[in-house]
Protein backbone atom coordinates (compact mmCIF):
# COMPACT_ATOMS: atom_id res chain seq x y z
CA UNK A 1 0.00 0.00 0.00
CA UNK A 2 1.48 3.40 -1.05
CA UNK A 3 1.56 5.89 1.54
CA UNK A 4 -0.53 8.99 1.35
CA UNK A 5 0.64 12.66 2.22
CA UNK A 6 -1.54 14.86 4.94
CA UNK A 7 -0.68 17.31 2.73
CA UNK A 8 -3.10 18.57 -0.19
CA UNK A 9 -1.02 20.99 -1.62
CA UNK A 10 3.01 21.08 -2.56
CA UNK A 11 5.10 21.57 0.37
CA UNK A 12 6.34 25.21 -0.73
CA UNK A 13 2.81 26.00 -0.58
CA UNK A 14 2.56 25.94 3.41
CA UNK A 15 4.20 28.84 5.08
CA UNK A 16 4.16 29.59 8.91
CA UNK A 17 2.62 32.83 10.24
CA UNK A 18 2.62 33.44 13.30
CA UNK A 19 0.51 36.54 14.77
CA UNK A 20 -1.43 34.93 17.47
CA UNK A 21 -2.77 38.92 18.42
CA UNK A 22 -4.26 38.91 15.15
CA UNK A 23 -5.92 35.91 15.03
CA UNK A 24 -7.40 36.69 18.54
CA UNK A 25 -8.92 40.46 16.78
CA UNK A 26 -10.03 38.13 13.70
CA UNK A 27 -11.85 35.24 15.90
CA UNK A 28 -13.02 38.18 18.70
CA UNK A 29 -14.42 40.08 16.01
CA UNK A 30 -16.50 36.65 14.11
CA UNK A 31 -18.08 35.72 17.58
CA UNK A 32 -18.75 39.49 18.48
CA UNK A 33 -20.49 39.90 14.69
CA UNK A 34 -22.37 36.23 15.46
CA UNK A 35 -23.73 37.57 18.88
CA UNK A 36 -24.74 40.78 18.08
CA UNK A 37 -25.49 41.06 14.55
CA UNK A 38 -23.44 43.96 13.86
CA UNK A 39 -20.92 43.59 11.22
CA UNK A 40 -17.35 41.66 11.49
CA UNK A 41 -15.70 45.11 10.42
CA UNK A 42 -17.29 47.16 13.23
CA UNK A 43 -16.94 44.54 15.95
CA UNK A 44 -12.88 44.44 14.62
CA UNK A 45 -12.60 48.10 15.04
CA UNK A 46 -14.31 47.66 18.49
CA UNK A 47 -11.33 45.02 19.60
CA UNK A 48 -9.07 46.96 18.31
CA UNK A 49 -9.32 50.14 19.77
CA UNK A 50 -10.39 48.26 23.11
CA UNK A 51 -7.01 46.41 23.10
CA UNK A 52 -5.19 50.02 21.49
CA UNK A 53 -7.00 52.31 24.61
CA UNK A 54 -6.79 48.96 27.22
CA UNK A 55 -10.43 49.15 27.72
CA UNK A 56 -10.61 45.73 26.93
CA UNK A 57 -8.28 44.50 29.43
CA UNK A 58 -4.70 42.78 28.26
CA UNK A 59 -4.16 39.48 27.11
CA UNK A 60 -2.73 37.02 29.27
CA UNK A 61 -1.84 33.59 28.67
CA UNK A 62 -3.34 31.04 29.99
CA UNK A 63 -2.28 28.57 32.99
CA UNK A 64 -2.08 25.15 31.11
CA UNK A 65 -1.37 21.46 32.75
CA UNK A 66 -0.08 19.01 30.88
CA UNK A 67 1.29 15.62 31.98
CA UNK A 68 4.07 13.47 30.36
CA UNK A 69 4.40 9.78 30.53
CA UNK A 70 7.65 8.51 29.83
CA UNK A 71 7.11 5.15 27.51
Amino acid sequence: MAEQSVFLQELDFYQRRLNPIRAYVEQNAVFLSDSTGKSVEECRAFIENGLRNKTIGEIKDPVVRFFHRDD
